[in-house]
């Protein structure tokens, strides 16, 4: 179980772009800090190996969080390559694999509403 450390890719236009490359087994990403991006919008694509499911998970405080809420009222996880939409107010949000995780990339676009 390892932290993994968050890419910064792009900041264009009112959208960020971030990864967390080579999530693995019981991984957990470093947090990305949303409060600059009030009404958010977040989009999460996942691809790679999977075994098991990545969660994302949000947090208000930074200490404490909880499975994160797509769109559709169900839980913001996948346990295969696809994508997620996301519409939230926490300010942190970061990735969480499950034990049989084996390589799975998470890349997050969000942008203001």
């Amino acid at each position: 179980m390892a932290v993994i450390d968050l890419q910064s890719v792009a900041f264009d236009g009112g959208k960020s772009v971030h990864l967390w490359e080579t999530v693995t087994g019981s991984d957990t990403g470093e947090p990305l800090d949303l409060g600059g991006l009030a009404s958010l919008a977040v989009a999460v694509q996942m691809t790679g190996t999977f075994g098991d499911t990545v969660t994302m998970q949000g947090s208000i405080d930074g200490t404490n969080y909880a499975t994160l809420k797509d769109v559709q009222g169900s839980d913001a996880a996948l346990s295969a390559a696809g994508i997620i939409e996301i519409a939230t107010a926490v300010r942190y949000i970061r990735p969480s694999a499950g034990a049989s995780i084996t390589d799975v990339d998470v890349h997050i676009c969000a942008r203001r509403g």
